[in-house]
């Protein structure tokens, strides 16, 4: 039985701040890997001009290589239609029914969850994982027991470090040919770059 670290997300591009919140993850919950799940076509981003699954999916893979605990899965990017997280969880489950796993989200993710598809199921089979960074914990705390007491979910609390980068800054930045050194990991720089 493997403890696995669920991360989803756009990752256009992947960064830094996201590498140091898996790394935490990994090191304060005991995992044995975390799985980098570049999203599919997200429901809540239509319109948004963004790359195709394969190509943040290779950056992905460019920013994790030598990182040995850090995978990535295209669970998302290789389903046709939307990508909703309950359905990417059943199927993981059905995969690989001997492992448990942990949903890591960020803290401004806990308030929105109960909006998305089936909550009430992604909580069933799933533990979550919570990344507060450096702010008054005690709204964060309720809602983990209001979730708790609703749902029966198991959502564990850490500390994750406080990383000012965000993919829209570095978006930005590459269109202005302006640096994003020390932003992302040289090899996702080098690939933006080479296939911009």
């Amino acid at each position: 039985m493997r403890r696995i670290g669920l991360f989803g997300g756009t990752f256009n591009p992947i960064h830094n701040g996201h590498l140091a919140l898996a790394q935490n993850a990994y090191e304060q919950c005991s995992l044995d890997e975390v799985w980098f799940i570049p999203s599919g076509i997200s429901y809540m981003k239509k319109g948004q001009d963004i790359p195709s699954g394969m190509v943040r999916y290779k950056m992905v893979q460019e920013a994790i290589q030598g990182t040995e605990h850090f995978q990535v899965s295209d669970i998302e990017i290789s389903r046709a239609g939307n990508s909703y997280t309950y359905e990417t969880l059943v199927k993981l489950h059905s995969l690989f029914p001997e492992d448990v796993f942990y949903f890591i989200i960020g803290d401004d993710t806990l308030f929105t969850m109960e909006t998305w598809y089936k909550p009430e199921e992604i909580f069933g089979v799933s533990n979550s994982i919570v990344t507060a960074r450096d702010v008054d914990q005690s709204e964060i705390r309720t809602k983990i027991n209001e979730l708790s007491h609703k749902y029966g979910a198991n959502i564990f609390l850490i500390n994750a470090p406080v990383v000012a980068i965000s993919s829209t800054e570095i978006r930005e930045a590459v269109a202005c040919q302006k640096s994003i050194e020390g932003m992302v990991p040289e090899a996702v720089s080098r690939y933006i770059y080479l296939n911009d």
